[in-house]
């Protein structure tokens, strides 16, 4: 027995004059999580008959997964219309091309805009006026994404136009809202 009345002798730490009585913290950070298949390649296609029109199209496209909520592109978009205008029927073929950009705000549900050019027929309600022209389309909605398999996965996207013109030179769009069904693959 000690003088202190204890079985053991204390343990003695012996210190450096480099050493602190304060616990070290390490300065790391988290690792940050990561992103699996930070790539998405796929597209949507669309159907419609809207009133005097006839319009199909495909629309692939490229996204890259930033991080684990924001997606950022670019897609393309090829498409055929058929409409009644003035007393005569018009078809044509149009093209585009669209940069994208989404952003998941509720799990499988995104914020989703595009930005596309479009080189289509443009005509004029007034006058029979109708030649091939680029005109810009503000697409701005959002997208629910389903997944179907581990990398596959299903796209509902619902979008309004917000650069439609009601009268006046008119654009291939027939209407403000713009309705995509798709499909996905992560990689």
């Amino acid at each position: 027995m000690t003088a202190w009345g204890q079985d053991k002798p204390e343990k003695v730490i012996k210190m450096t004059p480099t050493d602190s009585i304060v616990p070290k913290v390490k300065n790391e950070q988290a690792p940050l999580p990561q992103v699996e298949n930070r790539r998405i390649a796929g597209g949507a296609f669309f159907l419609t008959f809207w009133g005097n029109r006839l319009m199909a199209e495909v629309a692939p496209q490229f996204l890259y997964k930033i991080n684990t909520r924001t997606h950022i592109g670019i897609g393309s978009t090829v498409g055929y219309l058929r409409a009644d205008v003035n007393g005569g029927t018009y078809e044509h073929n149009y093209y585009a091309l669209r940069g994208i950009l989404r952003f998941m705000v509720f799990e499988n549900i995104y914020l989703h805009g595009e930005y596309e050019m479009i080189n289509g027929l443009k005509y004029n309600v007034i006058s029979p006026l109708i030649q091939r022209d680029w005109m810009p389309s503000l697409l701005v909605g959002a997208t629910y994404r389903s997944q179907m398999s581990h990398q596959a996965f299903s796209t509902l996207s619902v979008f309004y136009n917000a650069l439609y013109q009601s009268s006046g030179l008119r654009i291939v769009y027939g209407s403000p809202l713009v309705i995509r069904v798709g499909f996905e693959y992560e990689w």
